[in-house]
């Protein structure tokens, strides 16, 4: 992917990426590096290309953020550890509540004292807000106040509540991002959107879903890694804020799913499951993503329209 706007501006730019496994994490770490960014991993396993580290020992974090730092000065943080899907917060409600407040916490004790940093980005979800049911059908603003329905949206609000709170008492560099639904290629299995692709290869397969009703904000990771890198790159955003990272168009699961069936050429039968529909499901959830147009350069390049027939494409080849 191109973006020509970051080129030049990440040279040589020392960032540290938590969470650098996963879907996001990996792709943002490859894009980073094509900007010229010298990124360091921090992890919670041993791996060739990262530093182990245990999120849940403040002292050990800060060892270790200090040490990197003496080293080569640290000019902005991506934290994305401990993002999990909703799925998975709900299993384990214990562990994600208790490991997203002690690595977040943790991550901002430890860079009190950076003098260099220039920003650290907190990655939450538009699924901090409300839901149709209450009375909003408009698109989603970073004025709405979150509304904690479910452990996952739990878990973003804490690392919200922290990230401003740092912000506020120690002026350390936060801003929040809130993803709406990410997708596209190497994507793992367990998201909509690969789960159905992958059933579909199968022209005649019988295919159980949950609910094909609810209206999302479906955005190509390409768009978010620039977005992601746009406010890293911009000038003159003010501490503690918050921003959307979203498409701002609303698509039903039915319209992907027409989609689908139609790139695929799929044949065979679609049925609803009532046991994989999610009792929290929300109607309609779609983000506005205005005050980051308006604050950076950023917009977004990928149509769904676009991105779901190259998806299906790349999965068809696998």
């Amino acid at each position: 992917m191109s973006d020509t706007r970051s080129t030049g501006l990440l040279k040589s730019k020392n960032i540290i990426l938590t969470g650098g496994r996963g879907f996001i994490g990996a792709r943002l770490e490859q894009h980073l590096k094509q900007l010229g960014a010298n990124v360091i991993k921090l992890d919670r396993e041993t791996c060739a290309d990262s530093i182990a580290v245990d999120f849940n020992n403040p002292e050990l974090m800060k060892s270790v953020v200090q040490q990197i730092n003496s080293t080569s000065p640290i000019h902005h943080i991506f934290h994305l550890a401990g993002q999990k899907s909703s799925s998975a917060c709900k299993k384990d409600s214990l562990n994600s509540l208790s490991n997203t407040t002690n690595s977040t916490l943790n991550l901002l004790e430890a860079c009190k004292d950076l003098n260099q940093l220039n920003r650290i980005i907190l990655i939450s979800s538009i699924g901090v807000y409300g839901s149709e049911e209450d009375g909003h059908k408009d698109l989603y603003t970073e004025a709405n106040p979150p509304k904690t329905e479910s452990i996952y949206s739990s878990t973003k609000v804490i690392t919200e509540s922290l990230g401003l709170a740092f912000a506020k008492e120690f002026k350390v560099p936060t801003l929040i991002v809130r993803l709406s639904n990410v997708y596209g290629p190497n994507q793992p299995m367990g998201a909509l959107i690969p789960d159905l692709i992958s059933q579909m290869r199968d022209p005649n397969a019988v295919i159980a879903m949950g609910s094909d009703v609810p209206i999302k904000d479906f955005i190509h990771i390409d768009d978010i890694l620039s977005g992601l890198t746009s406010l890293i790159t911009t000038k003159n955003i003010g501490i503690g804020e918050i921003f959307n990272l979203c498409s701002g168009e609303k698509s039903s699961v039915k319209q992907i799913l027409d989609r689908l069936v139609k790139y695929t050429k799929f044949c065979g039968t679609i049925v609803v499951d009532p046991n994989k529909i999610r009792p929290n499901e929300k109607l309609c959830l779609v983000g506005s993503n205005a005050k980051l147009r308006s604050a950076t350069y950023w917009r977004p390049s990928r149509s769904l329209e676009e991105g779901l027939r190259e998806l299906c494409q790349i999965m068809k080849q696998k």
